[in-house]
Order: structure tokens, then sequence, then C-alpha cells
């Protein structure tokens, strides 16, 4: 019988780089920075060896909540804030191995939470899960560059050529006057999505992520005469970059410094032999789907599996 136990942050970082599902949202770095920014947070990860001593890493945001009579109850996230988690191993996990693992889950005493798998391992969560279907949209970033641009839409091309007359640049984040810059053109977007944004972030979050120059971070500006006015935020792991956050003005979207913002991280992402783009779910806003699909992105499905745990 398989039992999880709490394991280092070493074991963590080095099953997350010998996994080959695993994104930067498996690391102990990310983990550490949702622990900093949300209260009541505690990064903590269980693990085991399986039978032929491969060992298995379920990441997790840990929870206390207190209950009557003083008992404590443990909430497991995995992992905020509704990014991918799951168990990690340095090789592909078998059904039977998943099946054991997610009976070792909900042993665990008092706990709760969900689990979020990738769409490169699924985790077969059966039984007391419950499970969600969700998808998100990957471009395959192939071996010419120039064949990906042609699997475009029209729309997009012409796009692109917009942002190229508009004189839109784009370069890397460099000084903390750049996040504060982009947090008001995060401001601006959650007050345009309303209440389809989701999860809103503080300045704070921007800013640790910032300063933590972690080279796995990519965070792109797009300028119009030196006014910044869109940005990416998106996030490498071995095979994969993740396009996790973004913030744009309206009032350039003539401008489609979007468009050439997406152009230019994979871009980026070829020259530095990634295989996959992922662009991430789309809040169930058909527009973002559409826009993700003129970049030559396929649909990708995946699971997130909740448990009320013993």
């Amino acid at each position: 019988m398989l039992k999880l136990e709490p394991v280092s942050k070493d074991m963590w970082d080095e099953v997350a780089r010998a996994c080959s599902w695993a994104s930067y949202f498996h690391t102990a770095a990310w983990a550490g920075l949702m622990a900093a920014t949300l209260p009541g947070f505690t990064p903590e990860a269980l693990g085991c060896a399986l039978a032929d001593g491969t060992p298995v890493v379920l990441l997790l945001c840990m929870v206390k909540k207190k209950k009557r009579l003083l008992r404590q109850v443990k909430d497991y996230k995995s992992m905020e804030s509704g990014v991918y988690g799951g168990f990690m191993a340095p090789r592909l996990l078998a059904p039977e191995e998943l099946k054991r693992l997610a009976e070792a889950v909900l042993r665990i005493k008092g706990a709760s939470g969900r689990i979020v798998e990738t769409p490169w391992q699924p985790l077969n969560l059966k039984g007391s899960f419950m499970s969600k279907k969700l998808f998100t949209h990957i471009v395959e970033l192939g071996p010419d560059f120039e064949m990906l641009q042609r699997k475009f839409s029209r729309g997009q091309k012409s796009n692109l050529s917009q942002a190229r007359r508009k004189q839109v640049t784009v370069r890397r984040a460099a000084t903390g006057q750049d996040i504060e810059a982009y947090f008001s053109l995060y401001q601006e977007t959650v007050k345009r999505w309303g209440d389809t944004a989701g999860a809103v972030y503080s300045k704070e979050l921007f800013m640790k992520l910032f300063n933590m120059q972690d080279e796995h971070i990519i965070f792109t500006l797009a300028e119009v005469e030196n006014k910044i006015v869109a940005g990416i935020i998106a996030l490498a792991w071995r095979r994969t970059i993740i396009y996790w956050h973004n913030a744009s003005l309206q009032t350039y979207f003539d401008c489609a410094p979007n468009n050439i913002l997406q152009m230019e991280i994979m871009k980026d992402a070829f020259k530095n032999k990634f295989l996959f783009y992922e662009l991430g779910i789309s809040g169930g806003k058909e527009g973002v789907v559409a826009f993700k699909k003129s970049l030559g992105a396929d649909k990708r499905e995946f699971l997130s599996g909740r448990t009320r745990g013993q």
C-alpha cells in the first residue's frame, strides 16, 4: 500500500526537472510565490517510491482551517490558482500505478481539494474524485518557423502586418517601473472583463514574480511610441512555454500589440528549442478561443478532479 509523506524541496525540484510533463506550475518556485502572496497558504509536496524505486511527487498548496473542538483540517489545492498539478515522476506512469496513487490521496486524513492534470499525462482519477473536463490550446512549434507562420489565419497575418505598420515594438520587462505600468494595464483589463475576469491578482504578486529574476519567467511588453500598451507573462519549463497572463489597453487594439507579442514569444521559443507553446484555458470566452485557433493552436483536453477526502 502506497503512503504519501512529505518530501524535501530538493526532491521536489529534482523530480520536476526530470518529469517530461511537468510545467513551471509544478515547481517549488511557483508554490513559494503563491504562498508569499496568498494569505494562509503553505507549499507542501508529498511523495513515495513505486515498486521499482521510481520516485513520485505530488505538489500541493496547503491551507489549515480550524474546525469545532479546535480540530484542524488541511485543505490541499494542486496548484493555486487552478493551474496544473498532480503527480510527477521521471517516467510515464502506468494506469495501475496511477490508480494506486489516487487511492493514496484518498487516504490522506482530513484533506480535501483538487488535482488538475496536464494534457500530457492523464491521471485517470476515478472513484471518489469528481472530474471536470477542461481544455487548452497548444501550438506545436515544429522544425520550421516559416512553416509555422503559414498556419496563422488570414486575419492573424493581417493584424501582424498592422502591428508592423504602427511600429509596435517588443521587449522584455527590465525595471520595477515596467511592472508598475503592466499592473496599470492589468487593472484596465480586469475592469473590461468584469465578472468574467477570473482570478484577480495583486500588484505584489507581479512584483515578486519579476524580482525572482528567474530565467523561466518570460515577461514581455509591447510599446507604441515608448508607451507600454500590452504585456504577456509566459512560463518556460522543460519542453513547453505556457502563456499564463496578459494585460492590454483597449484603446491600442487597432495596433494589434497582443498579436505581435504572441508571435515574438513563439519565435523566441522556437529559437530556444522548445517544442510547444501552450495558450491555456479560455474561460468560456469564444473570442479568446478563436484568437488561439488563429495562431494555429490545436485543442487539447484534460481533467480537474476534486475529492472531499476522508
